[in-house]
C-alpha cells in the first residue's frame, strides 16, 4: 500500500503541475467564461475584461506549477524517506491550492471536478501511506 501511495503522490504532483501549465496556454476566453459573462457582444469592456481574466489564469497557473514542484519535492525527499510530516504538508498544500481553485472554478461554472479529484486522490494517498515498520520508527 505504501508503494501505491508514493506512486499516487508523484502522479498528483505531476497533474497539478500540468494543470498549471495548461492554464498558460489559454489565450482567449473559453466558452464557459463567455457563458458566465452572459455571452456579451464584443466591446472595449469585454476586451479589457478578457485581458484581466487571461492574466489571472496565467498567475493561477504559475502558482499551481509551483505547488506541483513543491509537492513533488515533498514526495521525493520527505515522503519517500518516511518523514511523516511531509505527507501532512503535501495534504495541506493541495487542500489550499486545489480547494481555492475548485471554489473559483465552481463559481464560474467551470470544470471544478478536476481539482476535487486531486484533493480526493491526495486524501487516499495520505491514508494509504503507512510508515515503514523498522526498529528506528518504533522508538
Amino acid at each position: 500500500m505504501r508503494k501505491i501511495s508514493i506512486i499516487l503522490f508523484y502522479l498528483i504532483s505531476g497533474l497539478i503541475f500540468l494543470g498549471g501549465l495548461g492554464d498558460h496556454f489559454i489565450n482567449e476566453l473559453l466558452k464557459v467564461h463567455l457563458k458566465f459573462l452572459g455571452n456579451p457582444e464584443p466591446s472595449e469592456l469585454l476586451l479589457k475584461s478578457e485581458i484581466v481574466i487571461i492574466n489571472m489564469l496565467h498567475v493561477i497557473g504559475g502558482n499551481l506549477m509551483a505547488i506541483g514542484i513543491g509537492v513533488f519535492f515533498l514526495t521525493h525527499f520527505g515522503i519517500r524517506n518516511d518523514f511523516s510530516w511531509a505527507k501532512w504538508a503535501f495534504l495541506i498544500m493541495v487542500l489550499f491550492a486545489e480547494g481555492s481553485n475548485a471554489i473559483g472554478m465552481y463559481t464560474v461554472n467551470s470544470f471544478y471536478y478536476f481539482p476535487l479529484i486531486l484533493i480526493i486522490l491526495t486524501v487516499i494517498a495520505v491514508a494509504l501511506n503507512k510508515r515503514k515498520s523498522t526498529a528506528a520508527n518504533n522508538v
